[in-house]
């Protein structure tokens, strides 16, 4: 399955991270929930997990820097917030598009910090955002319909007004730029 989470242009570089993955610790163990977000990147059909539950590699020295940006990408799907928060925050600088979907997909967990985080990323990433959304209308719904949910389940006490919530302030940022971008694709 984590094979299949990044694009097929990938694989060998997928397949050394893999190498270095502990699996011994969790043989009796789920390895993987079997819930999967399913997205097009490109194109391709692309599954990340939800959750991954190794334990962090020790050896990633010998990884090279395309294998360390995907050792990162899946490790932000890890069940510990703090190793999320850890591995998306060295992703912030890379403009690579095959990581959006690691991005997107915190942004639509309740957690306030991985939305500031998104944030940034957006503000830097902007194209690569709405490419991906455009490519995937039925997931940016969901994600849209997840901060909602969110904001009113956690945070409408801290942000009374859900217009100057991020989240939705975030969800305006997203939907100028998919308006402006269908509008200049127009005139291309």
């Amino acid at each position: 399955m984590i094979l299949n989470s990044f694009p097929k242009e990938l694989s060998q570089d997928v397949n050394a991270v893999l190498n270095i993955i502990p699996y011994e610790n969790f043989k009796s163990r789920i390895l993987l929930r079997k819930i999967k977000i399913s997205i097009l990147l490109n194109g391709e059909k692309i599954n990340i997990p939800y959750r991954i539950y190794f334990d962090e590699p020790k050896n990633i020295i010998e990884l090279n820097d395309n294998q360390k940006i995907i050792l990162n990408c899946l490790y932000s799907r890890h069940h510990n917030g703090f190793i999320r928060q850890k591995c998306i925050e060295k992703l912030l600088e890379n403009k690579n598009y095959w990581i959006t979907p690691f991005f997107v997909q915190l942004f639509g967990e309740y957690i306030y910090k991985m939305m500031e985080i998104f944030n940034v990323y957006l503000n830097k990433n902007m194209d690569n955002c709405i490419k991906f959304f455009s490519e995937n209308n039925n997931y940016w719904e969901k994600i849209e319909s997840k901060v909602s949910s969110y904001w009113d389940a956690y945070y409408r006490k801290e942000s009374p007004e859900y217009n100057k919530y991020l989240g939705k302030e975030i969800i305006n940022k997203i939907k100028y730029g998919m308006k402006n971008n269908v509008v200049r694709s127009n005139f291309a």
